[in-house]
């Protein structure tokens, strides 16, 4: 067989520009979120205080930012959209130095490159505008000097930029391939856009998506404000076990909202990092703050914070990685120690400011809706003796002995004293219910009398939106109302009088957390049953009863499964070797 040596006698050639952006867009440009961050960035790199954000179809059809800030002279706007152009450095000593968010002088030539790009600029200097049009290249053949012979055309602007990228990868059709559905598309906007207007308190944002304001924000420049934005931001469950930070020490300053050591998220999205206003994801950091906590929230749970580090340039390097989400520290040890005291002092300072200690009166539109309440109670003890069955049973749980707190149930039986935890116990029994419904194709569901409404993350409305056949196989009808919104009209009796918030926030969880080909109806039986009652039972005498009853009708090999882990046996000898242990 003859090798094909094609390829090495294939001339050496430099890259035309248009290609060269287009590879370097591959790296800064990866979806409609990554053009926003870097316009965003560019604003608040201007100066600007008030930054109006405009899209269409999540960003894929149109993406505009306006904002305020020092504008670009005329003489500049060519350079603006040339490759390797900026104003922010202009020495390799000041690349050890950096202050701005933006730096590297890409992001306008790779946006260009891959978009029908547009620029209009003002400077105080200047009565008029001039607006730069690059929508209409040939990308096949531009090179530098075609940019330089751009028609500029006069415009009506006041001072400040408006940067438009419309048509996201028209021109590159293998890219545009990759990009995910609309709904997708804009979970990954309101991430970007979430993390951008925690990092500036000092600017004014404006949101539009489809001709519809989504939410306004007005500058915040005092503690009271700043408060009021976390609040619309990150929710008020958050706002309401959060404690304020303000630590100085080692010539850093933390500053910033950390939760209270009893309070934890079933994922990570209330987690923000900035170091010196940029968003920043780093394992040392995570490490420092998780490490704190290691004993205090369960584990698969998250820690939620806002935190705000402050450290001179001269200690970090910014320039490790394209998206410049990554830094590397002079001194990590350093930083992580500081970071675990501060935050263990914070967590067991008497001293501490209260974040829940402000009273929210906002005029800004909230970004994380409540809950409208739900309809059904939880069954009494009296709906619930009903369903015991009338047939004989082996005794295995035996006679109560004592409740404690309407947590816990003492039994005995022969010899042996069982310890139950009630709230678990009627969790597996709710899954064991409705996994043999299930098995029998015979769920049992109830409609709503009215039907509730329930607001989550659109990340969560998205991946339920995607889920819908395999709850409905378990009794759960529901229609998506909105990008952050649904409508449940259906719902296992088995679970009825839970709360629906936090059954569709855990099944929002467990759905992006299991791999695809993992996720079966059977396997989501048992997230929907450990869903908390909105209301607690009444854990009285003719309940537990019950319950007792209905456990001992289960099959012997069920309650010894390595599953049950809601009671546990203590016989006489137990009892015998903790006394003498203590002796």
């Amino acid at each position: 067989m003859t090798q094909d040596l094609s390829t090495s006698k294939k001339p050496i050639r430099k890259l035309p520009i248009s290609l060269s952006n287009q590879i370097a867009a591959g790296e800064v440009v990866e979806r409609p979120a990554s053009i926003l961050k870097e316009l965003i960035e560019n604003s608040i790199d201007s100066g600007a205080n008030q930054i109006r954000i405009d899209i269409q179809q999540a960003g894929l059809e149109k993406i505009t930012v306006t904002d305020n800030g020092c504008g670009i002279p005329v003489s500049e706007l060519h350079l603006a959209v040339s490759p390797h152009a900026t104003s922010k450095i202009h020495s390799q000593e000041q690349l050890g130095h950096i202050n701005t968010l933006g730096f590297r002088g890409e992001a306008l030539a790779s946006i260009a490159s891959v978009s029908k790009f547009e620029i209009t600029s003002k400077v105080t200097e200047d009565d008029t505008a001039w607006t730069l049009d690059y929508s209409n290249k040939n990308t096949s053949s531009y090179d530098e000097r075609d940019i330089k012979n751009l028609e500029l055309i006069p415009a009506a602007h006041p001072v400040g930029t408006t940067v438009s990228a419309n048509k996201i990868f028209y021109n590159t059709p293998a890219r545009k391939k990759y990009l995910r559905t609309e709904r997708t598309e804009y979970l990954h906007v309101e991430r970007i856009i979430r993390q951008l207007i925690l990092s500036d308190f000092d600017s004014a944002f404006v949101f539009i998506h489809n001709e519809r304001e989504i939410y306004r924000f007005q500058a915040a420049h005092d503690m009271a404000a700043k408060s009021r934005r976390i609040l619309k931001v990150c929710g008020k469950s958050f706002f309401d076990n959060s404690v304020t930070l303000n630590f100085k020490a080692s010539g850093m300053t933390l500053t910033g909202w950390l939760a209270k050591s009893n309070f934890s998220k079933a994922s990570a999205d209330t987690q923000y990092f900035y170091i010196n206003g940029r968003i920043i994801r780093d394992r040392v950091i995570y490490h420092a703050i998780r490490s704190v906590f290691q004993d205090k929230i369960p584990e698969g749970r998250y820690v939620a914070y806002v935190l705000y580090l402050t450290i001179s340039t001269e200690l970090i390097d910014v320039n490790v990685h394209p998206t410049k989400h990554e830094v590397r520290f002079d001194n990590m040890r350093l930083v992580h120690d500081f970071l675990s005291h501060v935050i263990n002092q914070a967590l067991h300072s008497n001293d501490i400011n209260d974040g829940n200690s402000f009273v929210s009166q906002s005029s800004e539109v909230n970004l994380i809706s409540e809950v409208k309440p739900n309809y059904y109670t939880a069954p009494r003890a009296k709906e619930f003796t009903a369903t015991v069955s009338k047939k004989n049973s082996p005794v295995f749980f035996g006679t109560v002995l004592k409740i404690f707190k309407q947590q816990y149930l003492l039994t005995e039986h022969h010899s042996e004293i069982k310890l139950i935890e009630i709230k678990k116990a009627q969790s597996f029994l709710s899954t064991q219910n409705l996994t043999q419904q299930y098995t029998n194709t015979c769920i049992q569901s109830k409609p709503l009398m009215i039907p509730v409404s329930i607001s989550l993350e659109p990340i969560q409305i998205d991946i339920i939106e995607s889920k819908i056949s395999i709850l409905n196989e378990l009794g759960i009808e529901l229609t998506v109302t909105g990008l952050d919104s649904l409508l449940l009209r259906n719902i296992p009796v088995a679970i009825i009088g839970v709360d629906y918030i936090k059954l569709f926030k855990n099944i929002a969880v467990y759905l992006l957390a299991t791999p695809k080909n993992e996720i079966k109806s059977l396997n989501l039986i048992s997230v929907l049953c450990d869903a908390e009652l909105i209301d607690s039972f009444n854990v009285n005498l003719d309940y537990v009863l019950a319950l007792i009853a209905r456990l001992n009708e289960l099959d012997m090999s069920l309650l010894n499964s390595n599953d049950t882990n809601w009671w546990h046996t203590l016989c006489i000898e137990d009892f015998d070797r903790m006394l003498n242990d203590k002796l």
